[in-house]
């Protein structure tokens, strides 16, 4: 069968052998715009696109599957959901804020959980939010002359009171500020 002209079909299209569609073909869509244009969603148990690249326009919908591989370059305009592993063999360039265990980061990289490094270098400054910071390791060394302890918005003696350093021991060895009437002193135990 040879068709000049537009094929519309309206029920199920069976080809058995090849099929040679030249120009643009359009599911759920009268108008395709693309070699391919599909309006709905695709189910495949394998897409192959040895040499070409994948411009995924808009991610709207959420899609579903066990595993997408691609030799080449993937360009994503819009949002991407990763619910499962990604592996990035080579450079993975990201433009925009990064979630991992969230879909709304606010910062360049945004981790709602734990994260494991083997090092981890920083050239910026490091803040840190909670009442637990635990350093395991043999030896903290601190390149500055000073450590600020007691950092609040508005320091006095009273917020100083009882801060200091703790050495464990069979019994703690202490570095402590006591507050007095107007001032305070260092005691040591």
């Amino acid at each position: 069968v040879s068709v000049d002209g537009s094929l519309d079909i309206d029920g199920t299209l069976v080809a058995n052998s090849e099929a040679h569609l030249i120009g643009n073909v359009g599911i759920g869509t009268t108008t395709p715009s693309a070699k391919l244009d599909v309006v709905g969603e695709i189910k495949a148990t394998k897409i192959v696109v040895p040499t070409a690249q994948i411009n995924v326009l808009d991610v709207v919908n959420v899609a579903t599957v066990n595993s997408l591989s691609v030799t080449e370059t993937v360009s994503v305009d819009g949002s991407l959901d990763i619910d499962g592993t990604l592996v990035a063999n080579r450079e993975s360039h990201l433009i925009g804020n990064v979630g991992i265990g969230t879909t709304t980061p606010t910062e360049a990289l945004e981790v709602n959980g734990n994260i494991q490094a083997t090092n981890l270098t920083l050239s910026g400054d490091l803040t840190i939010h909670g009442t637990t910071t635990t350093i395991n390791s043999t030896t903290l060394t601190v390149d500055d002359k000073h450590i600020e302890l007691g950092s609040v918005s508005a320091p006095s003696n009273t917020t100083a009171d009882g801060g200091g350093i703790i050495l464990k021991g069979e019994s703690d060895k202490t570095l402590t500020w006591i507050k007095s009437d107007s001032s305070g002193s260092w005691t040591s135990s």
